[in-house]
């Protein structure tokens, strides 16, 4: 936009200096003057040095940055005729700050054109005093103020709707973003929910099947849960399902996913690992969630532990997701029958 404004203001530029109303020497220095400004511009913007700036749009230099050679050219128009046309032209860069500025600051760049132009008045004034008999001259000069006043307000309004509309989207995408996250969250414990679980685990049986990538899923499930919540109150048992989470989530690498599979029960599904690496990650979570102590109304001190199956994808992955689950569960019905408080892995079906 600029670039085009700028071929507007040059084109005018050099009508006005072809029908003698300025100099060939002004209109051409006026014209290299805006495209040094492109050019500066330009290699500004594609360099990336405006992103150190507190505006990284560069918005207000922007708006401002025509106003010298502006007043280099309008010098040098003595017919008032010719100075209003090219006037026209000049004004027209404030208009783009209606896309950025806030009000407060687009007046003061239409305060910087008015001081510009009032610059030239006193500058044509000061080579022919009879430029100040003009009545011609001051009427142009008060319409500008006015009209600069007027554009002033209404850009900087227009400007605040768009920034009332951006901080509108912005909300509306964090929005989003809460109802998404929420989507796959289980509400209570804040990892990700059976749903997200079985797209995770979908997506890893994909890959092995494209390739040798071998995965392994651990099952959750704390031991004797339910003499938890009929000993101590389903208020301590959601106290006993969230801290467990997190303290599993804490130790877990940054490409594992880890959910509530549904009731007490916990999936970690660990990418590119084999049997052995899950079995010691199984059993060093197993341990953290048995030294995890809470205490109940009466202030009585009590530990849970939990029992842990492990299931590692075969070498034909094609069909996997419904057969790791069945054997993984299997896994962790088998730590059960071993007594609770353990690891088991299951065997693989070639």
């Amino acid at each position: 936009m600029a670039t085009a404004s700028f071929a507007l203001q040059a084109t005018v530029a050099a009508v006005a200096a072809a029908l003698n109303g300025v100099a060939w020497s002004a209109a051409i220095t006026y014209i290299v003057g805006l495209s040094a400004l492109v050019v500066i511009f330009f290699c500004v913007f594609r360099s990336g040095l405006n992103l150190r700036a507190k505006e990284p749009n560069l918005t207000f230099v922007q708006v401002l940055s025509p106003l010298l050679p502006a007043l280099y050219l309008l010098c040098h128009i003595d017919s008032l005729p010719v100075r209003a046309g090219v006037l026209l032209t000049v004004i027209v860069p404030l208009l783009y700050g209606i896309l950025d500025l806030s009000i407060r600051r687009f007046l003061a760049a239409a305060l910087a054109y008015f001081v510009t132009y009032f610059a030239v008045f006193l500058l044509v004034g000061a080579r022919n005093l009879d430029h100040y008999a003009n009545p011609d001259e001051w009427i142009v000069l008060i319409t500008l103020a006015l009209l600069l006043v007027q554009i002033g307000f209404i850009g900087g309004f227009i400007s605040g709707l768009r920034g009332s509309l951006r901080r509108k989207n912005q909300q509306l995408n964090a929005a989003m973003e809460k109802i998404s996250d929420m989507a796959v969250r289980d509400e209570l414990t804040g990892i990700y929910n059976r749903r997200r679980l079985m797209e995770v685990l979908q997506s890893e049986v994909a890959r092995s099947a494209r390739g040798d990538a071998q995965f392994s899923v651990c099952l959750f499930d704390l031991d004797d849960f339910k003499q938890i919540n009929d000993s101590h109150g389903h208020p301590m048992g959601d106290q006993v399902l969230t801290a467990c989470a997190q303290a599993v989530a804490g130790m877990i690498r940054s490409v594992d996913t880890f959910g509530r599979f549904g009731g007490e029960e916990f999936l970690l599904i660990m990418p590119m690992t084999h049997a052995d690496a899950a079995s010691i990650a199984g059993n060093r979570l197993r341990a953290r969630i048995a030294g995890l102590q809470f205490l109940d109304d009466e202030g009585r001190a009590f530990n849970i532990t939990a029992s842990i199956g492990i299931a590692t994808s075969s070498r034909d992955a094609s069909r996997e997701t419904g057969a790791i689950l069945q054997r993984v569960d299997e896994a962790l019905y088998a730590a059960k029958a071993a007594g609770r408080n353990c690891v088991k892995l299951a065997n693989n079906h070639d």
